[in-house]
C-alpha cells in the first residue's frame, strides 16, 4: 500500500460510495447513511437517480434543513428510512431526477416543521413518576435513567427504586438542565382506611413540598405524573391538548434512550408496563380524573407503539447478528484456506531449501575434486617440462661435445696434410671422390 492516510481515506470514501452499501459494510440500524446520492445520465441526456438513493437524499435534506431539531432523532430517522428501504432491496430501479419535485418535498418539510414549532404543546419537558410511602418519596431507577439518558441494567425480577434525597443529591443539575417536572392531580387523592378500602378525599388536601422546585411530589401513591407547564393551569381544552402534547414528547424522548438499550428492549417494555400502567379512575371521579385517565390510555398506546418499534429494532439487530455470524464464518473459512495454502507453500519452500543445500554440497565437492585434479595435472606438466628441459640440455651438451671433437679432428687433419706436403715427391691423392664414395657408403 502506498500513499498517505488522507489519500487512503479519500479512496475509501470513493470505494464505499454505492447504493445500499450499508448492507455490504454492515452497520447498526441506528447509524445514518454515509453515502452520497449519484445521478446518472441517459442517452437523451436526462438525469436519473437510483431508488435506494432517494432515502439517502431525504435523510440529507432533513439534516440540512433542520440541523438543530434532528440532533436527538437521527437514530429514529435512520431506523425508519432503512425499514422503508427494505421494500426496494434487491431491485436496481431508477427514476427521473425531477428538481421541481424535490423542491416541493423540501417545501413540504419546511411547512410541516413550521407547524410543529408553532404548536403550543410541541416542546414540553420530560416525564417521570414520583411515589411516596408515608414520609418517603422515591422514583423508579429505570424511568429516571431513561429520561436522563444514563445507561442502566434492567433487573428481570425486581423494580429498583431510588430515594428522592439521593436523586436530588446526585442528579439535581441534570434534572434542571433537562427541565424534568411533574403534574399535580389534586382531585385524585386517596387514603387507605383501617379496613383497607379506598375512599375519595377532598381536592384541597395539603401537598408536601419536595427539596427542588423542578420535581413536584404526587399526593397519590403509585399514581402517574405528567409534565406541568404554565399553560397547564388553564382548564378545559387547553389542559387536554397539553396532555396529548406530553405524550408526544414522552414518546420522542424515550425512543432515543431505548435505542441505546435495544438488546434488552423486550424486558424493558415488560418492566415498564408492569410499573407504569395507570389504575382506572374511582367510581366517584371528577373531570380532572377523567383527563388523567385519558392521558394514561394515550401513554399506554404510545408504549405499545414503542414496543412494536423495539421489536422491529430487535429483529433488525438479530438480522445484523446473523449477518455478522455468517461473515465471521466466511472469514474463518477463508483464513483456514489461506493457512492451508501457507502451510503447503512452507513445505515446498523447505523441500526446495533442502534441494538447494544438497546441490550446494555437490558443487563444493566437485569444486574440491577439480582443484585436486588440476593440481595433479599441473604437477605432472611441471615434471614433464623438467624432464624435457633436462633432455634438451643434454642434447645441447652432446652437440657441443661433438662439435669440439670435429674441430679437433679437422685441425689434426690439416696438420697432417701440411706435414705430408713437406715430404719431397709426395703427391697428395684426390680425396674428393673418395669422400663422395665414403659418404655414399655411409
Amino acid at each position: 500500500m502506498y500513499g498517505s492516510v488522507e489519500e487512503f481515506h479519500e479512496n475509501m470514501k470513493i470505494y464505499i460510495n454505492f447504493p445500499e452499501s450499508h448492507r455490504m459494510f454492515i452497520t447498526r440500524s441506528i447509524n445514518s447513511f454515509y453515502t452520497t446520492p449519484t445521478t446518472y445520465k441517459s442517452l437523451n441526456n436526462e438525469e436519473f437517480i437510483c431508488k435506494s438513493d432517494l432515502y439517502v437524499h431525504l435523510q440529507n435534506m432533513s439534516y440540512e434543513l433542520f440541523p438543530d431539531t434532528v440532533v436527538g432523532t437521527k437514530p429514529l430517522i435512520a431506523i425508519f428510512l432503512k425499514a422503508e428501504m427494505e421494500k426496494v432491496i434487491g431491485k436496481l430501479e431508477f427514476v427521473k431526477y425531477d428538481v421541481e419535485r424535490f423542491k416541493k418535498i423540501q417545501n413540504s418539510f419546511v411547512k410541516s416543521m413550521k407547524k410543529i414549532d408553532e404548536s403550543p404543546n410541541s416542546n414540553v419537558p420530560r416525564v417521570v413518576r414520583q411515589f411516596e410511602d408515608g414520609l418517603s418519596r422515591f422514583v423508579m431507577e429505570e424511568e429516571l435513567f431513561r429520561e436522563l439518558d444514563i445507561p442502566f441494567q434492567i433487573d428481570d425480577l425486581y423494580l429498583n427504586a431510588i430515594e428522592m434525597e439521593e436523586v436530588m443529591r446526585k442528579y439535581r443539575d441534570e434534572i434542571r438542565r433537562r427541565d424534568i417536572q411533574s403534574l399535580q392531580c389534586d382531585s385524585c387523592e386517596t387514603l387507605k382506611d383501617t379496613s383497607g378500602n379506598l375512599k375519595e378525599t377532598s381536592s384541597e388536601a395539603p401537598i408536601p413540598k419536595t427539596e427542588s422546585p423542578d420535581i413536584q411530589n404526587s399526593t397519590s401513591p403509585a399514581s402517574e405524573t405528567a409534565v406541568k407547564t404554565k399553560k397547564d393551569k388553564k382548564k378545559g381544552k387547553g389542559s387536554e391538548g397539553s396532555s396529548s402534547g406530553i405524550q408526544k414528547a414522552k414518546s420522542t424522548s424515550s425512543d432515543t434512550s431505548e435505542l441505546l438499550n435495544s438488546k434488552k428492549a423486550p424486558e424493558s417494555a415488560k418492566n415498564q408496563k408492569s410499573s407504569s400502567e395507570a389504575p382506572p379512575p374511582p367510581k366517584k371521579e371528577s373531570a380532572n380524573c377523567v383527563k388523567c385517565y385519558r392521558t394514561c390510555e394515550m401513554l399506554n398506546e404510545t408504549k405499545k407503539e414503542l414496543k412494536s418499534t423495539q421489536n422491529k429494532l430487535a429483529m433488525y439487530e438479530k438480522k445484523n447478528l446473523e449477518m455478522d455470524k455468517e461473515k465471521k464464518k466466511k472469514n474463518e473459512r477463508i483464513l483456514e484456506e489461506q493457512e492451508e495454502k501457507i502451510a503447503k507453500l512452507q513445505t515446498k519452500i523447505e523441500e526446495l531449501q533442502k534441494g538447494l543445500e544438497a546441490k550446494d554440497t555437490e558443487i563444493v565437492e566437485a569444486k574440491c575434486r577439480n582443484e585436486r585434479e588440476i593440481e595433479n595435472i599441473e604437477k605432472e606438466h611441471e615434471r614433464v617440462f623438467e624432464e624435457k628441459t633436462e633432455e634438451i640440455q643434454r642434447f645441447i651438451r652432446e652437440k657441443e661435445i661433438s662439435n669440439s671433437q670435429k674441430e679437433r679432428l679437422e685441425a689434426r687433419v690439416l696438420q697432417l696434410e701440411q706435414e705430408l706436403m713437406r715430404i719431397p715427391g709426395f703427391r697428395m691423392p684426390d680425396l674428393s671422390c673418395r669422400n663422395e664414395t665414403g659418404a655414399e657408403e655411409d
